[in-house]
């Protein structure tokens, strides 16, 4: 009986997906990580698993978490905090105060698993900063936050 080499490339596609399915970020590119930089969690690299829901509140800092909606935030790349001001310094430059109210899009999640490659201080800050229901919110890599002047309806500013 002779092989068919025609078989080969069918089969090779499973084995890959059947291994890439086997990663613990099968769609994250190898750089895709997060660190701690001061009071804020940042998200380096890109993540097609990426959610678009709306994450959206008045930011909030405690000496030790910044917060939107009391809840800690996995930023995207290129965001900063600016001590003296006390305001997240967005990648487009804007700064969002303590009790200024933002908007972008993401998601909700549990920090553990934080992805390969994190600073190991990531999911403890997280975990710590968390509320009751332990979910942090984080806004898309592609996503531009943005400042509102005033919150949406009756929700009031810090």
């Amino acid at each position: 009986m002779r092989s068919s080499s025609r078989s080969a490339p069918p089969l090779m596609a499973v084995v890959a997906l059947v291994l890439g399915a086997c990663s613990p970020h099968p769609h994250d590119t190898d750089d895709f990580r997060w660190t701690v930089n001061g009071p804020l969690v940042i998200s380096h690299g890109e993540s097609a698993t990426a959610a678009d829901a709306k994450v959206d509140g008045v930011v909030g800092y405690d000496g030790r978490c910044v917060t939107v909606a009391d809840r800690p935030v996995v930023w995207p790349e290129g965001t900063t905090w600016d001590e003296k001001d006390q305001a997240v310094v967005l990648p487009d430059g804007t700064h969002a105060p303590v009790g200024s109210f933002v908007e972008g899009g993401g998601g909700y999640r549990q920090p553990d698993p934080a992805p390969q490659g994190s600073d190991e201080g990531v999911v403890p800050m997280l975990e710590a900063c968390a509320g009751p229901t332990g979910e942090v919110a984080v806004l898309n890599l592609a996503s531009s936050p943005t400042v509102a002047s005033e919150p949406p309806g009756d929700l009031p500013l810090m």
